[in-house]
C-alpha cells in the first residue's frame, strides 16, 4: 500500500530540495541510494515490539533489587510534574538528536533542522547532511541512553519510583528511533562505504552507498 499523499510545509519543501540536489551529488560520485523509510503507524507498532521487552527487564530489576513492588501511587500534583518534566524532555530528546548529530557532520548545527509538527504536536529534528552510519546511529539512539536508560538505572539504585517510571516512558518514546537504528543495521550494505541522510519528511533513513 503507498503511503497517504500529504501536502510538504514549507520547511519539508526546503529540506526536499536540499536532499535532492545533495542526492545528484552523492550519485555523481558512483553511491547508490537506498531508501528505508517507514510509515509512522509501522514505526509506532514496531517501537512498542522493541522497547516492551526491554521495559520488562528493568521493572524485574527495579522488583528484585529494591525488593518491592512498583507503586502508582501519585497525586495530583505528582503527577502534573511527571508530564511536565516528560514534555520538557520530549523537547530536549530531540535537542540530543541535534547536538550530537551536530558534533559528527562537517557542517555542525547548520546542518541540523529543528522544527515542530502541529498535526500531531509533537516537536521533531532531523540532520540534513551525509553522516557514516555509525555517526547517524549514535545521533538516533543517545536521546534514549540519557534520557531513558540512564534515568532507569538510577531510580533502580535510588530506590525511586518517580525517576524510574519517567525513564521507562522516555524508553519507549524513544522506540521509534531505535527500530530506524534497527532497520539501519539489519540492512546489507553494498560496498564498502555507506553515508547516511535523514529523510527529508518522512520516518527514517536513506542512506547512500559504495
Amino acid at each position: 500500500m503507498s503511503r497517504e499523499q500529504r501536502i510538504l510545509t514549507h520547511a519539508e519543501s526546503a529540506r526536499k530540495e536540499e536532499f535532492e540536489t545533495k542526492t545528484r551529488e552523492l550519485e555523481s560520485q558512483g553511491y547508490t541510494k537506498n531508501d528505508l523509510t517507514v510509515s509512522v503507524m509501522r514505526a509506532n507498532v514496531m517501537a512498542l515490539v522493541i522497547m516492551i521487552p526491554i521495559i520488562v527487564l528493568f521493572t524485574f530489576l527495579f522488583i528484585n533489587v529494591n525488593h518491592r513492588a512498583i507503586t502508582m501511587d501519585y497525586t495530583g500534583v505528582t503527577l502534573l510534574l511527571f508530564l511536565v518534566i516528560f514534555i520538557i524532555l520530549v523537547v530536549v530528546h530531540e535537542g540530543i538528536h541535534g547536538l550530537t548529530w551536530a558534533c559528527f557532520t562537517k557542517d555542525h548545527l547548520k546542518g541540523i533542522s529543528f522544527g515542530f509538527i502541529m498535526k500531531s504536536m509533537t516537536p521533531y529534528c532531523t540532520c540534513k547532511t551525509e553522516l557514516t552510519r555509525s555517526a547517524y546511529i549514535t545521533g538516533t539512539l543517545m536521546p534514549t541512553i540519557l534520557l531513558g536508560i540512564l534515568p532507569s538505572v538510577i531510580g533502580i539504585v535510588l530506590n525511586n519510583v518517580f525517576i524510574f517510571d519517567l525513564g521507562l516512558v522516555l524508553i519507549l518514546s524513544g522506540g521509534g528511533d531505535a527500530y530506524i537504528v534497527y532497520k539501519l543495521v539489519s540492512h546489507k550494505i553494498k560496498g564498502s562505504e555507506c553515508l547516511c541522510i535523514d529523510h527529508p519528511y518522512e520516518c527514517g533513513v536513506v542512506t547512500f552507498e559504495k
